[in-house]
């Protein structure tokens, strides 16, 4: 019996509107990307990314924890939030921890508590930062609008070398200083056998369930700050929360892109925490 809610659970959430992009005049937009035939750097692009057009991304929100900004995360329902295991290091309990939603300068928009805290069960277990991955109920349950809306969870992997979108409020260089406004940096996803290869992570990335994304020169990558926040990508006019922001080493580094922790493994995971919270 349960086995069979968990199959229609997913159908059932998936019917909502979700991972509509929002231009400055509140109409839905989906900015298609173009995939670069290879990995090599644009020179025009900015280092450490751009401001966000406020709200464009209505699905992304700032986690705090004590009243200081901690991680990002996604917005996947009315009530629940996706986020880095990682992010809670610290500590685990939900009263410790504030979401804002709907925000575009730091500790803005709407604030909610954090009624409950699960880690997906696998993390750490296998590899290092393996299923980095959790999910916080949120409370009061958000009001849907232009500021905020969910994103959708994938259908399938994104295909390599495709521009996917970070958001979040970290450093704006490694070493540097939290940001205090959202912003964005265009990145493509990196082939993992190029990820895992000697000139990159020789083997550190664990396949299953992390997924690279960025630039072999560097330059343009998450940092500190932005651990949980979503990697999105679009698909048929939506987007989908590929990836959450994992680990790296340093910001930026030359043969070292950002490691993500790969949604798509971590589905059962999302749809059964939401079924037994809702």
């Amino acid at each position: 019996m349960i086995f069979l809610l968990l199959l229609i659970f997913p159908l059932l959430i998936s019917s909502q509107e979700c991972g509509s992009h929002f231009n400055d005049d509140g109409n839905p937009l989906a900015r298609i990307l173009d995939d670069p035939t290879d990995l090599s750097m644009q020179e025009n692009r900015l280092i450490g990314g751009v401001e966000t057009h406020p709200h464009a991304w209505p699905w992304t929100v700032q986690v705090v924890y004590m009243g200081k900004h901690r991680c990002g995360g996604a917005l996947i329902g009315r009530s629940f939030v996706v986020t880095a295991a990682h992010c809670f290091a610290r500590s685990r309990l939900p009263e410790r921890y504030t979401v804002y939603t709907g925000g575009h300068t730091s500790l803005s928009g709407q604030p909610h508590e954090v009624v409950n805290i699960t880690v997906h069960p696998f993390f750490n277990a296998f590899w290092a930062s393996s299923f980095d991955v959790a999910v916080m109920k949120i409370a009061p349950e958000v009001t849907l609008g232009e500021r905020v809306q969910p994103i959708c969870l994938p259908l399938l992997p994104p295909p390599d070398n495709k521009i996917c979108v970070v958001a979040g409020w970290g450093l704006i260089h490694e070493n540097g200083t939290k940001s205090t406004i959202l912003r964005e940096i265009h990145v493509p996803i990196v082939p993992l056998h190029v990820c895992n290869n000697l000139n990159h992570y020789a083997g550190r990335v664990h396949t299953p369930t992390m997924v690279c994304a960025g630039y072999s020169q560097g330059r343009i990558d998450s940092c500190q700050g932005d651990s949980g926040g979503p990697l999105m990508c679009e698909r048929a006019g939506k987007w989908e929360l590929q990836g959450v922001v994992s680990w790296g080493i340093g910001c930026g580094r030359v043969g070292n892109p950002g490691v993500y922790a790969r949604i798509l493994p971590a589905l059962g995971f999302l749809h059964s925490t939401m079924f037994f919270l809702r």
